[in-house]
């Protein structure tokens, strides 16, 4: 289990970043990752348990 605080990071790294775990926790609102999400994946994050695939299936390149 990792705790990622920092999402200032390129495009790449964060769908590499998802990838590379099952599940994301996310426990509190937290402006750097809810803005790449919905720069990157088109969706608003809220406080709960997301399956990996299911945050990448909004994916397009």
């Amino acid at each position: 289990m990792d705790a990622i605080e920092n999402f200032i990071i390129s495009d790449e790294e964060f769908i590499t970043t998802l990838s590379n775990y099952d599940y994301i926790v996310v426990i509190d609102e937290h402006y750097t990752f809810n803005a790449l999400a919905k720069k990157i994946l088109n969706i608003n994050i809220e406080q709960q348990i997301y399956s990996s695939e299911e945050l990448l299936a909004h994916y397009t390149n």
